[in-house]
């Protein structure tokens, strides 16, 4: 698994990753208030009250042990296996609050931003793949009343997963590469910089007449 992931990009994912973190975390605090305090659901969990309650707990503690390890030691490869786990409980939130009409169908789209970011390729895609599960399970699996239009709009919101992270991908190729480049051209910089300062070194004494 260590392959999928250049050492240029887990170093400069470091930063990505625990700001990411401290995001998911206030996320999963507001949630966890907004879950207790909306005993009418009115804005979550009007479908399933307890379920909502249960999965916003468990996403405090995921959360707050991901924002821990993140700020110890950043690791892409441990950020994407969070983010199937977050992903998961989104989608049980989001059963709990009516599907896809409520708001957790734009909250799932982060967590796949953040993860083809930080790992394009499979794992990325893999990401993708796991939200258009867990949306089809919310949307056509789990309901008894099933129609043509929730399936519809499943399968649209499962493609747009896989454009958004195809593009995402592209993006984060783009910014690799245009890194690289720059670690590149400053570290050519430095080597000639001590070279000139070791040529200067090696003169001889002697004085340098200039003429007008």
């Amino acid at each position: 698994m260590k392959g999928w992931f250049s050492r240029g990009m887990m170093v400069r994912g470091k930063q990505l990753l625990q700001l990411y973190s401290y995001y998911s975390l206030l996320l999963a605090l507001l949630l966890m208030v907004t879950a207790g305090l909306d005993r009418s659901g009115t804005f979550v969990g009007n479908v399933r009250p307890i379920l909502m309650l249960s999965a916003a707990s468990a996403y405090v503690v995921a959360a707050a042990l991901f924002a821990a390890l993140a700020s110890r030691r950043p690791d892409p490869q441990a950020a994407v296996g969070y983010v199937f786990v977050e992903v998961a409980l989104l989608a049980a939130m989001m059963l709990a609050s009516g599907g896809l009409s409520s708001g957790f169908s734009s909250l799932l789209l982060i967590p796949l931003v953040i993860s083809n970011l930080l790992a394009p390729g499979v794992l990325g895609f893999g990401v993708a793949a796991w939200i258009t599960l867990a949306v089809f399970y919310t949307e056509y699996i789990q309901p008894q009343d099933i129609n043509a239009a929730d399936v519809v709009r499943a399968g649209l919101y499962g493609l747009l997963a896989f454009v958004l992270a195809i593009l995402t991908q592209g993006v984060s190729r783009r910014l690799n590469s245009a890194l690289s480049l720059a670690s590149e051209q400053a570290s050519h910089l430095r080597r000639l910089q001590r070279f000139s300062q070791q040529a200067l070194l090696d003169m001889p004494d002697g004085i340098i007449a200039c003429a007008d």
